[in-house]
């Protein structure tokens, strides 16, 4: 019988070993915010285009790979603009078109449709929900933006179109944490 106890013991420590990790906050107190990814995020940083011209954008990305999981892809970026052309303080209007240009160009880009645009806040900061249509249909991105000053970040998931409204999205999106 303690035969027994101690090789049911070995094989649940055994087989824990094996469990998927857990989750790993990525922290940048410089940029003034945590969130949680999966797996560690790979860092980069490349430039997007505005009126102002080519502006530097930061990126942390875990793309799931071999790694079982129901999305593909998880994403952080931030963008700090001029306050000259958008801060959170100017008025809705001026945000909201501001909003609906980066969205555009996102859903653009994916050669996406948008299903889900809606307004949200992060403390007194503006932002916006949406969900969109991608690889032709066969799955979907979530998206949440948040213009802190004039700093804009960006969560996104992707997963295939079974996984849609799984688990770890909600995780990813509620784990954004300003310092």
């Amino acid at each position: 019988m303690k035969k027994m106890k101690l090789f049911a013991l070995l094989l649940v420590t055994v087989l824990c070993s094996f469990a998927p990790s857990d989750w790993v906050w990525m922290e940048n107190k410089e940029a003034g915010f945590k969130i949680l990814f999966p797996r560690q995020a790979v860092v980069s940083r490349d430039s997007v285009k505005s009126s102002a011209g080519k502006l530097a954008r930061n990126i942390l990305t875990h793309e799931v790979g071999k790694f079982k999981d129901d999305n593909l892809v998880y994403s952080l970026s931030f963008v700090d603009y001029p306050d000259t052309l958008i801060s959170s303080e100017y008025k809705d209007v001026i945000i909201d078109n501001f909003m609906k240009e980066v969205i555009g160009t996102a859903v653009a880009e994916n050669k996406a449709s948008k299903l889900l645009d809606i307004k949200i806040n992060y403390k007194e900061y503006p932002g916006r929900k949406v969900k969109m249509a991608i690889m032709d249909g066969k799955g979907f991105a979530y998206m949440q933006l948040y213009l802190v000053q004039s700093r804009l970040y960006l969560q996104s998931v992707s997963c295939e179109k079974e996984h849609d409204n799984n688990a770890a999205i909600d995780k990813f999106m509620k784990s954004f944490t300003l310092l």
